[in-house]
């Protein structure tokens, strides 16, 4: 059964191309979504003001009105639209209500121009503390269907990880461009062992050239996120590096290791 999108949305921001985006997915899978904007505990750290009312309250009438210039697309593609104010960090919101949903969206202002330490920490801690599957969204990106679609492939079984995640958007696993990327063997026992335990690789290399990138319209692209620290430091290669600044999708799977 379909649960829909939990957007994590950030009153804060701008996010035109990013909403529009959403809505168009939303309406072509007939999934609801659900915005949560997430606020501080302390009163001293919030951004609003909202002198007759809770500060929860007052936040859902702004998420309402952020929606305003929308309404015309949400009503067009019959998608339910809820609204939640969540106190705590977003991190907290995703492993708290992530499990109720079929995947997970953000969007962050810093992916439409460069990659920095903070977005891939943040997507990194995102992936992991959710319960479903994780969507990031660059700014302006355009929803023309799903049609070129990729897996970078870290382990030989990552599509079969993601057959939910397909069936969910109505894509066969065999339409899947699947390229791999070979984690770097390290020569040194010493290395070796203290990269399983901390989960780092040092890198590796791809089955294609990153130019290619460049000559495919590729509609969205797939990952399977493992250990927090590899996947992280995967997400730093100039191989993401290349993707992110080309503002494709990225949907994330994360695969719990025992």
């Amino acid at each position: 059964m379909k649960k829909g999108i939990l957007i994590v949305f950030d009153l804060r921001k701008q996010y035109d191309g990013y909403l529009n985006y959403v809505i168009k997915i939303a309406s072509e899978f007939s999934l609801p979504i659900n915005l949560v904007h997430c606020y501080p505990k302390a009163d001293y750290n919030r951004h609003f003001s909202f002198p007759n009312k809770s500060y929860g309250e007052g936040i859902l009438k702004l998420l309402k009105k952020a929606l305003e210039p929308f309404q015309e697309s949400i009503k067009a593609g019959s998608v339910n639209v809820k609204y939640l104010a969540y106190q705590g960090s977003e991190v907290e919101a995703v492993q708290a209500l992530s499990a109720k949903y079929d995947f997970v969206t953000f969007e962050t202002q810093i992916y439409k121009n460069t990659f920095t330490k903070f977005l891939n920490s943040k997507i990194a801690y995102l992936t992991i503390a959710s319960q479903c599957p994780l969507l990031v969204i660059p700014p302006k990106v355009q929803f023309n269907g799903l049609n070129s679609l990729w897996l970078i492939a870290r382990r030989d079984n990552d599509l079969e990880k993601l057959k939910a995640d397909l069936k969910l958007l109505k894509v066969d696993s065999d339409k899947i461009t699947v390229h791999h990327y070979e984690e770097k063997k390290h020569t040194s026992n010493l290395w070796r062992r203290m990269s399983t335990v901390m989960g780092i690789t040092a890198g590796g290399k791809l089955d294609f050239d990153i130019e290619m990138l460049e000559k495919e319209h590729i509609d969205m692209l797939f990952l399977v996120g493992y250990n927090q620290n590899a996947f992280q430091v995967f997400l730093g290669t100039k191989l993401m590096k290349t993707i992110f600044s080309m503002g494709i999708p990225l949907m994330i799977h994360h695969e719990v290791e025992i």
